[in-house]
């Protein structure tokens, strides 16, 4: 079979580098073409200058084409990235027995999903989170500012067996109660200093000591319940806007 003159060279690179005289054929080669291009007149000396720069862009755009057309597996750069990242979120998530109850399971045998992993596949009870991933991704990045991580590394992340909130049937609570508090704090946004985020849980950990407490909910703690005028009233941009 006939060998192609640029396959001959790549396989004459190859013994040149196995004998160790590589370096020595490029340095000898270097002082060459300087040695020809000093010896050009400054036309032809633009010329060649023009056709070296059309064929590197020529060379460059058939690199990144080959690349682009391989698909990327993961969104880490490297095995070890996606290795310190999973080890990062699953001591600190799954340890936390309070962020457990924000994912809820899915009940019966129908709600249980196998997956793959080391080649042996495993059945997980199916679970659900409370809330969309920019919101989980507002929630570990203020609970561990140390750690860089992008919002889509915490999608690529997610195990498969816990699926988000808008795969499930009621996706969104549309009630008076629920809509009304996201409308209205989307009109605020733009006019309260201390809003830093669009999201319903940092507003709510703005202007209560916990969550979790009722008399902080229900607005019977001493001392959360001036928070809102501290945190919201008196933080308007312009006063002399209303935008009660």
């Amino acid at each position: 079979m006939a060998v192609s003159p640029a396959e001959r060279m790549k396989n004459y690179r190859k013994r040149r580098k196995r004998d160790g005289s590589y370096n020595i054929l490029k340095a000898k080669d270097r002082i060459r073409k300087n040695t020809a291009r000093s010896r050009l007149p400054p036309r032809r000396l633009a010329e060649l200058r023009t056709k070296q720069n059309i064929n590197l862009r020529k060379h460059r755009a058939k690199i990144q084409k080959k690349v682009s057309l391989v698909p990327r597996k993961s969104s880490f750069g490297s095995k070890q990235m996606r290795e310190k990242a999973v080890k990062q979120a699953s001591e600190s998530l799954p340890a936390n027995k309070s962020k457990q109850v924000e994912i809820i399971k899915a009940p019966g045998r129908r709600g249980k999903g196998t997956v793959k992993e080391d080649d042996e596949k495993k059945i997980y009870q199916r679970r659900f989170l409370l809330f969309n991933l920019r919101e989980a991704y507002g929630i570990f990045t203020n609970e561990n500012p140390t750690i860089q991580i992008s919002r889509s590394s915490i999608a690529h992340l997610r195990p498969p067996y816990i699926s988000v909130k808008s795969s499930t049937s009621h996706s969104t609570c549309t009630c008076i109660y629920h809509e009304n508090v996201h409308l209205l704090l989307k009109s605020i946004y733009n006019h309260i200093h201390t809003l830093k985020s669009l999201d319903l849980r940092p507003f709510i950990e703005l202007i209560v000591c916990d969550d979790e407490t009722e008399a902080c909910m229900m607005m019977k703690c001493d001392a959360c319940i001036d928070r809102f005028d501290e945190k919201v009233t008196k933080q308007i941009k312009n006063e002399k806007k209303n935008i009660a």
